[in-house]
């Protein structure tokens, strides 16, 4: 049971808060990324609307401050070149929505699959 002044449960939801915490600040540099990285594409007034290009991804990831924000959230991205840091995120999310880029959604989702943790959306 639960030790005295402890809510039943409390130990056990120790891991799973700090769990939850670092995926919280892990989303948080992600769209943090989105908003860097994302341009505006389509027809202004028709179709218009933010995405990351595999160009602006590149483009982004010749920034070394955001490779250290990418790096702490993806540490298998260290060490990489910039260009090889941008295929592999590209490559891991082969079906986009959208042929022209990745949606906020979608670059967590890629970034955290090469972390090593699959989004179930990956297998849908």
């Amino acid at each position: 049971g639960a030790l005295p002044g402890q809510l039943p449960g409390m130990a056990a939801g120790a891991g799973a808060l700090q769990q939850s915490v670092a995926d919280r600040l892990a989303t948080q540099t992600l769209s943090e990324f989105f908003d860097i990285a994302a341009v505006q594409v389509g027809i202004e007034g028709v179709n218009q609307r933010k995405l990351i290009t595999e160009k602006s991804l590149g483009d982004a990831l010749l920034r070394l401050d955001v490779q250290t924000k990418l790096v702490q959230t993806c540490p298998p991205l260290a060490g990489r070149e910039p260009s090889d840091m941008c295929a592999s995120i590209w490559n891991a999310c082969p079906k986009r929505f959208d042929k022209s880029g990745l949606s906020r959604q979608e670059i967590a989702e890629a970034v955290l699959a090469l972390r090593g943790e699959m989004s179930m959306n990956h297998f849908v």
